[in-house]
């Protein structure tokens, strides 16, 4: 646990440690408690930073005597254990270590060890495959309890590090996650790191929930009751993610009692009450209160935990949740063609702003021109139209207020029936200063406003497709044919329609095409639409907004195209062009060559969004194994293209781990929480994630398990290994406590098991209930396994 030395500044301060009897000590590792960068930020009272020096002392012969180090200076870095070594072992029953404190702030211990490793001889390597296996599956679970315990030690001072939201916490997560996950370890500690915090922030939103009498596991995206949130304080927007990760938690009750949550339970039809953001003007159940794909993510789970009464209990409720985003979302436009596909506004995809959705307005000529036409009158946008400043800076929330007012709006939507849905949106959404809590109070808020212009978006009707898909497959399972191929045909109907309604090669003259500043390419993509049945743009129709969204990948994620057509592959030459995706600290979320792009706005006009990393990394490794793997080779090159945006990924989560809502994907800076200029990031804060830290809208485990080491699930008693992984990254991987289909699984690759004999003996082998079950010589290669 944290030691501060606070309120104390440039005094020698100790800590000493005595043990029950006495201790052999050959080494001491200090972990310093650095709060530097959140005193400056967040003005925190409590201002530690790294020490000025220290030393070791140890009680013998009846008084302390300094302790013989091996290094000529004592290290003081942050965020790693500092390791001092001594010239020789001591047996002692007491240790002081004395810390000179700078003289304008305080400074602290984070963690001390005693004895860390045994430095004295090198760690024994097995080349047996059974005994390494042993080793490094101790060594794994090892590093997780060590991993547990440093997280655990982080200051809810740093930032906005929220407490647990249930009944976990410092005390007992340790034996939790224990029991829970699976094991990983590699020679990258950043990778093996990450993948154990991740676990560890997902257990801080693991709570208990009773509801209409009745009690479920629910897992939130915010700490506590956000006003956008379900009555829980679980929100639907990341739940496809959360499933996706859930799913390989080893106990599978906590993830199908959150699904049942949401497919089945009070959300499924209590209306999502209004709240201090805009989103509450279109009625409908909290279940749907953003865009989602749970069915989609419930199959993926059913494929590691097979539960054949439990999908047939949830099949209907599954059917209905489909039903609500068919009978609201489904574009009425006939002759037009967004007809029978599906529309949202960015919000309800979980994007605020976007570019496409602002190209849309700027389109318009109904309601929405005024408001995209009008002039500011004052800097830094003047002699500009309002859009600009809407889209740039986010002020358009304001700015739709006093627009949307002159409509005279309703202030409280219908009450949503799915059985006599009829409701016409507003021109303005959210048109009130005061919104209506979970507890059915009024409460007062900032007057804030939004937009009605829905588009027809990849995203959305990506999830209409890989829903219609699972319920078709899931059906199929149960031995239902009719309704199995009911619902395959629907999905292939969707997919027919994205490819020719979003599937756009662009002229080179083009109304609203705005590439003046770094100019444009004529490549296709998967672009979004107005939808043809807005009521407020007057009679544009349903134009595309020409601009590449990483949203537009998202066909790959459900494995949708047609695996024969290679024509769609030119998409995935923007992730790696520093024009379209690929930039230095991260993914972007639009292109950077569009004249639009800004990462500084409040939207996703370009800035880096976790959640997009997970739908596009699972998209580009679903296209290298399903369709190019298929039709010919996987190169060197498109494997180290994955790695290259997943390494990026990993080291925003920064040396004092965290994952945040948002980054800064050209600046590599990020805005601290309750304003004030953008800052560089720095490694004791994260590389550069910005809002909420510990917030799980986004995967990291799923990525490692399904996209980079390959581990492909099925509804069979079988599973494939094909690892992305580029042959040179890492030496050895190890994964493992993996509960899959009621069995054990443990995973080792080694680019070389036996170090004595000329040349690398690569092997792949894969334990079964602790009995070897398969083994491959080629890391590149797949790998089939069948179930005992």
């Amino acid at each position: 646990s944290r030691l501060s030395f606070h309120p104390k500044k440039g005094s020698l301060e100790w800590v000493q440690y005595e043990f029950p009897k006495i201790k052999r000590i050959e080494n001491i590792s200090i972990y310093w408690f650095d709060e530097a960068q959140a005193a400056a930020s967040f003005r925190n009272e409590i201002k530690e930073i790294l020490p000025r020096a220290w030393k070791i002392s140890f009680w013998q012969d009846g008084q302390w005597q300094a302790a013989k180090i091996k290094q000529t200076n004592l290290g003081i870095e942050r965020d790693q254990y500092n390791l001092a070594r001594l010239t020789k072992a001591v047996n002692t029953k007491k240790l002081k270590i004395e810390v000179q404190l700078n003289d304008e702030l305080s400074a602290g211990i984070l963690g001390c060890r005693i004895n860390q490793t045994s430095l004295s001889k090198a760690e024994e390597i097995f080349t047996n495959p059974d005994r390494e296996l042993k080793r490094i599956r101790a060594k794994a679970s090892k590093t997780l309890a060590l991993d547990v315990d440093e997280f655990n030690g982080y200051s809810h001072l740093n930032g906005n590090r929220p407490e647990f939201d249930g009944w976990l916490n410092k005390e007992n997560n340790g034996a939790f996650l224990e029991r829970n996950v699976p094991k990983f370890l590699c020679p990258n500690e950043d990778f093996t790191e990450v993948f154990n915090y991740r676990w560890w922030m997902i257990s801080k939103h693991l709570k208990e929930w009773e509801e209409d009498g009745k009690k479920f596991y629910v897992f939130t995206e915010f700490p506590g009751f956000p006003g956008w949130a379900a009555n829980s304080g679980a929100i639907p927007a990341p739940a496809g993610h959360q499933f996706y990760d859930l799913r390989w938690m080893r106990d599978p009750k906590y993830l199908k009692s959150y699904a049942e949550y949401w497919l089945a339970g009070p959300p499924s039809h209590k209306m999502q009450h209004q709240n201090n953001c805009w989103l509450g003007t279109l009625p409908r159940p909290q279940s749907h209160h953003y865009t989602s794909w749970m069915v989609d993510a419930s199959e993926a789970m059913l494929k590691v935990h097979p539960d054949a009464q439990w999908r047939d209990r949830l099949l209907p409720a599954m059917e209905k949740h489909q039903q609500v985003w068919d009978t609201i979302f489904k574009v009425k436009a006939p002759g037009k063609i967004t007809d029978g596909l599906y529309k949202c506004l960015d919000m309800y995809d979980a994007n605020e702003f976007t570019i496409s959705t602002t190209l849309g307005l700027i389109a318009s000529e109904g309601a929405f021109s005024a408001y995209t036409a009008e002039i500011n009158q004052e800097g830094p946008y003047k002699n500009q139209e309002r859009w600009r400043r809407y889209f740039t800076d986010g002020k358009g929330w304001q700015l739709a207020f006093a627009e949307g007012m002159k409509s005279e709006p309703l202030v409280y939507p219908q009450p949503f029936s799915l059985e006599n849905y009829d409701t016409v949106p507003q021109p303005f959404g959210g048109n009130h200063d005061w919104y209506i809590d979970k507890d059915g109070e009024r409460k007062k808020k900032t007057p804030n406003s939004y937009p009605n212009c829905f588009t027809v978006r990849p995203s959305l009707n990506c999830y209409m497709f890989g829903n219609y898909q699972s319920l078709g497959n899931l059906y199929s399972l149960q031995g239902n044919n009719s309704k199995a191929r009911e619902y395959t045909q629907r999905a292939e109907k969707i997919q027919k329609q994205v490819i020719t309604a979003l599937w756009h090669k662009p002229a080179k003259k083009e109304n609203h095409s705005y590439y003046e500043k770094r100019g444009s390419i004529s490549d296709p993509f998967f672009y979004s639409r107005l939808s043809g049945d807005n009521l407020y743009t007057g009679d544009v129709g349903d134009p595309l907004g020409l601009i590449r969204e990483t949203v537009g990948y998202t066909p790959w994620y459900f494995n949708m195209l047609p695996e024969e057509e290679s024509k769609f592959d030119i998409a995935w030459k923007q992730l790696d062009d520093e024009m379209g995706f690929k930039q230095p600290f991260g993914m972007s979320t639009a292109e950077y060559r569009h004249d639009f792009f800004n990462e500084m706005s409040y939207g996703w006009n370009g800035r880096g969004w976790p959640f997009q990393n997970s739908i596009v990394y699972k998209a580009y490794a679903n296209y290298l194994r399903n369709y190019k793997g298929r039709r010919g080779e996987i190169t060197k090159a498109d494997r180290e293209l994955l790695y290259y945006h997943m390494g990026q990924y990993v080291e925003l989560h920064g040396r004092r781990r965290t994952i945040g809502e948002w980054y800064l994907p050209r600046t590599g800076g990020y805005r601290m929480p309750g304003g004030g200029d953008v800052v560089q990031s720095l490694p004791a804060m994260g590389k550069g994630f910005g809002d909420v830290q510990d917030y799980f809208h986004s995967t990291f485990p799923d990525m490692l398990i399904e996209d980079l080491l390959g581990f492909q699930s099925d509804h069979e008693r079988q599973f494939t290994i094909h690892p992305l992984l580029p042959e040179k990254a890492w030496d050895y991987f190890y994964l493992g406590d993996l509960r899959y289909h009621d069995h054990n699984i443990e995973i080792i690759w080694k680019k070389d098991w036996d170090k004595r004999k000329p040349g690398n003996q690569s092997k792949l082998i894969v334990w079964v209930d602790g009995e070897r079950a398969a083994e491959g010589n080629e890391l590149t290669q797949a790998l089939k396994v069948q179930l005992p």
